[in-house]
């Protein structure tokens, strides 16, 4: 698996980070504590609020509403090969003796 890695210029008066594990690498490159901000993900308000009730989202998304899903998400982070991992997930989710499946895959990239 591959992934981006950025390098941090310690003459920064701030460094905000999406997570824990990047303010390390921050630390790492020779940021300073007191430089370093944990923010998480910039997310847009509109991303976060109901759009539609599970129910009607389900139905909009032809997901059968009696099995659970699998949201497997790929893109910036270099999440590798979706379609082998999509794949695999499928064939996970396929209960042979039953001949019928036991979960659902909604996958996201971008």
């Amino acid at each position: 698996m591959a992934s981006f890695y950025a390098k941090f210029h310690t003459g920064v008066n701030r460094c905000y980070c999406p997570s824990e594990e990047v303010s390390k690498r921050a630390l790492l490159d020779g940021l300073e504590p007191s430089q370093i901000r944990v923010f998480g993900l910039p997310i847009r308000p509109s991303f976060c609020r109901v759009v539609l009730v599970k129910d009607d989202l389900r139905k909009e998304l032809e997901m059968d509403p009696e099995l659970p899903a699998v949201l497997l998400m790929g893109g910036g982070e270099g999440m590798g090969p979706v379609k082998k991992t999509a794949k695999a997930l499928g064939e996970a989710l396929f209960n042979e003796e039953l001949g019928q499946p036991i979960g659902q895959i909604v996958i996201i990239c971008g």
